[in-house]
């Protein structure tokens, strides 16, 4: 059951891991019809690119940082063309070289509104792009995007 997905990778993360400051982060998004129900477990939030806002479920600790710990679910409604934009937080991370200042959410939020025209294919790509500009080159971190479509 979806439910179970957050502590059954908790649980196998921290049998089979060799440092225990190992941890990580994780989002799972569980679609059934027009409904999502989004967990977060330390790992930035969606964004619904229908609205151009972030999704905004309880953010609960890493994986692997206690033993027990609950993620509490936030359920969403989709509507008709809905998008989803998932990203790891190498992309947010991106640094402006002249005032140290950190891209975030409200930064990935903005780019997102500028690239409004852009396609959905095109979309990540120029997300990186515009991150590494902000950031005066490569990123420093690893950078996943995923782009969820709906029918």
């Amino acid at each position: 059951a979806e439910e179970r997905m957050l502590p059954e990778l908790q649980r196998l993360l921290v049998s089979e891991r060799h440092d225990s400051r190992l941890f990580t982060t994780a989002c799972t998004i569980t679609i059934s019809g027009d409904t999502a129900v989004v967990r977060l477990a330390g790992h930035p939030p969606p964004v619904a690119l229908w609205s151009s806002t972030m999704l905004t479920p309880p953010v609960g600790l890493p994986l692997g940082v206690v033993s027990e710990e609950a993620w509490a679910p936030l359920e969403v409604t989709l509507p008709p063309g809905w998008a989803l934009l998932l990203y790891t937080d190498g992309l947010i991370e991106a640094r402006d070289p002249s005032t140290g200042d950190f891209l975030w959410i409200d930064g990935l939020l903005d780019f997102l509104a500028a690239e409004r025209a852009a396609s959905r294919a095109e979309l990540p790509a120029r997300l990186v792009e515009r991150a590494e500009a902000y950031n005066g080159g490569p990123l420093l971190d690893d950078v996943a995007i995923l782009l969820l479509v709906g029918p």
